[in-house]
């Protein structure tokens, strides 16, 4: 399962490469500089075990107390963003979905904190209802306009989005700064994305804020590796490590360095396998098995697509996961289960990345004429995503058409490699072009 096909997971607002740039595989990945916050894992701390068992303990003696259920979806919201304790994200929508009805959905903050949950469990449309209502209400307006932006963009309403960040335009705003930055990239301009990034990380370092620090060092660290300078990006997951040893985001990106620019797949399962003793997620498997993919090890890969099937089964996920379940489904010759799934999730967000995954369905199932039908509608010139620009070349190559677009897709790709992954040279390899 290749990393390129779990690209189209998570969401409209993937940070992928946006420009032609070269990368150069020189090892960058040093342990010494990773050894010792390596084995370090996000634990809860007693301050927060008791601030869930305080609260919950008033809400038990006074049930009606609706701002108490505030404060324990706040606490369960805390919980998963520390941990990523699935159980955490979805106890606390019930308690915000409970803290929203007992105050007639006229609370703006709460309705924020539900649509900021939604947003983080892919219920855009849920997060887009709730945020309307609060913009309605009016209290903190611009702040439920730059969520709003956020839930306009993950659902393609891209000249709603557009609208929403031209409404709250304020370059001294931290807040407005992050979308103008994530706009930029969905507009191919990641020159653009970094400066403002840069911009946001010099106020992070004069406001001696940490959180956001940590916050822009890491997302700048996917943002120098989209733009091959992957030293750069190295050196971003190194310097969020100083902030907080624990962050298991840059641990997994310093693995994803060693394996697509160092080619060093046995440290990068190191890492994964460390990181990962206590606190184990799909994606982590999905990625897992890539590894054990390009080691030749098929069994392995086998074994970790299993585990992420029966997790997804264990677990409630909701809509987390459902492009790299209908993939796997694919591989497994289950297109009939792929493609509904992939058209249910179209009919959630109608964005390319969800249409160019349903497109792929096709193409495995043998339906090209369809999936070309799709890509040439609901994809083609309307993504940067490296992605979906493979699954094009490969529906127009499987067609033996537009030779010169085929062409064109095989350059571009083949300086998309590192996003794409080691195991992506294969397909683009195979795109025939005179």
């Amino acid at each position: 399962m290749h990393k390129y096909l779990m690209q189209l997971t998570f969401g409209a607002v993937t940070f992928l490469l946006l420009q032609s740039c070269q990368f150069k595989n020189d090892a960058i990945v040093r342990a010494k500089d990773y050894e010792l916050p390596l084995e370090q894992q996000a634990q809860l701390t007693v301050n927060d075990k008791q601030n869930m068992a305080f609260w919950d303990a008033k809400l038990t003696e006074n049930p009606n107390q609706f701002p108490y259920l505030a404060k324990l979806a706040t606490a369960h919201d805390r919980v998963f963003a520390k941990t990523s304790n699935i159980e955490a994200l979805f106890t606390a929508a019930d308690f915000w979905k409970q803290a929203n009805e007992k105050t007639n959905y006229q609370t703006a903050s709460y309705l924020r904190a539900a649509a900021k949950n939604a947003i983080t469990r892919h219920e855009f449309k849920t997060a887009y209802d709730l945020l309307k209502l609060a913009e309605q209400n009016g209290e903190k307006l611009q702040a439920t306009q730059l969520m709003l932006f956020d839930a306009s963009l993950e659902l393609g309403l891209y000249d709603q989005a557009f609208s929403y960040l031209e409404k709250t335009k304020d370059f001294t705003d931290v807040d407005y700064l992050i979308r103008l930055a994530k706009w930029e990239d969905t507009q191919g301009n990641l020159n653009a994305t970094i400066m403002h990034m840069k911009g946001i990380l010099k106020i992070a370092k004069a406001n001696k804020n940490n959180a956001l620090r940590l916050w822009t060092v890491t997302n700048l660290g996917d943002y120098y590796g989209h733009a091959g300078d992957i030293k750069k990006s190295y050196d971003s997951f190194i310097d969020a490590l100083t902030i907080d040893p624990q962050n298991k985001y840059a641990k997994k990106g310093i693995a994803y360095i060693a394996y697509a620019n160092d080619k060093n797949a046995s440290e990068a399962l190191r890492i994964m396998k460390t990181i990962t003793k206590n606190n184990m997620q799909p994606d982590d498997l999905l990625f897992m098995a890539e590894l054990a993919e390009y080691s030749g090890d098929s069994a392995q890969k086998e074994v970790y697509l299993k585990d992420f099937s029966n997790l997804l089964t264990i677990k409630n996920y909701g809509a987390l996961y459902n492009i790299p379940q209908a993939v796997l489904w694919l591989e497994q010759g289950e297109f009939k289960k792929a493609i509904a799934l992939l058209q249910h999730e179209v009919s959630r967000r109608a964005t390319p990345e969800t249409y160019g995954a349903l497109a792929a369905g096709y193409l495995a199932s043998g339906d090209i004429k369809q999936a070309y039908s799709i890509i040439k509608e609901h994809v083609q010139g309307k993504t940067f995503e490296p992605s979906l620009l493979l699954i094009e070349g490969q529906i127009l190559n499987a067609l033996q058409t537009e030779e010169a677009r085929v062409k064109e897709i095989k350059k571009e790709l083949s300086s998309a490699l590192y996003e794409l992954g080691p195991l992506a040279k294969i397909d683009i390899d195979a795109l025939h072009t005179q």
